[in-house]
């Protein structure tokens, strides 16, 4: 179950990547402080209309960005409830996703991933997803999050260097001057009768150009 939670959405977010064409282009905030940034410390790079989802803590209404010398940190904002892993009964089972991609190549994305899952010993942290398979889901990295009730954000961060560290990654980003396709999405699986697939998702169109 735990890898079916995180690869039904992958699968969605590789298709809709092939499927965006042409990117809108941002140039996100760069963060200079010390821990989880504030909300008005990072850009809002995209939006999606409220109530196309029902449940509001799967509802994503914007996406927000910044990143430091040595960290991305990303943020999604849904229209209420929080960011339960699981449903109370725990039939259901819920994951967050904010995506990095190559606008070139949507072969493999990165995805930080806020998901509980105890049963499965299952965390949240840093991935690349490369298909629908379990093979192609691999944890490459820690992240560091923070949810916010007041503002219905959930806040994520990962080091540059788990993501340079991956040869897949650091065979397209140029630290340079380092340009990078992002969405989100949120995801559900049903036990009981099984189910599992995307909830809501922000259209994966916004390339990030980073430049202090």
């Amino acid at each position: 179950m735990k890898h079916l939670l995180l690869l039904a959405g992958a699968a969605f977010l590789l298709g809709g990547l092939s499927a965006a064409g042409q990117f809108r282009t941002v140039h996100p905030a760069h963060y200079g402080g010390k821990g989880l940034p504030s909300l008005g410390q990072m850009t809002k790079v995209s939006s999606d209309p409220a109530r196309d989802q029902s449940a509001g803590h799967l509802d994503i209404v914007a996406d927000y960005f910044c990143w430091s010398d040595t960290k991305f940190y990303a943020a999604i904002q849904t229209r209420d409830g929080g960011f339960p892993a699981s449903g109370k009964m725990g039939n259901n089972w819920y994951s967050y996703m904010s995506v990095i991609a190559n606008p070139a190549d949507n072969s493999s994305v990165w995805a930080m991933i806020y998901i509980d899952v105890p049963l499965a010993r299952f965390k949240p942290g840093l991935y690349r997803v490369t298909g629908r398979k379990a093979s192609d889901l691999v944890r490459i990295g820690d992240i560091s999050y923070r949810i916010d009730k007041t503002n219905h954000l959930l806040t994520m961060s990962c080091d540059i260097s788990s993501l340079l560290k991956d040869s897949r990654f650091a065979a397209w980003y140029d630290p340079e001057l380092p340009k990078f396709g992002l969405g989100s999405m949120t995801n559900k699986t049903t036990v009981v009768p099984y189910k599992t697939g995307t909830e809501d998702s922000t259209a994966p169109d916004v390339k990030l150009i980073l430049q202090k």
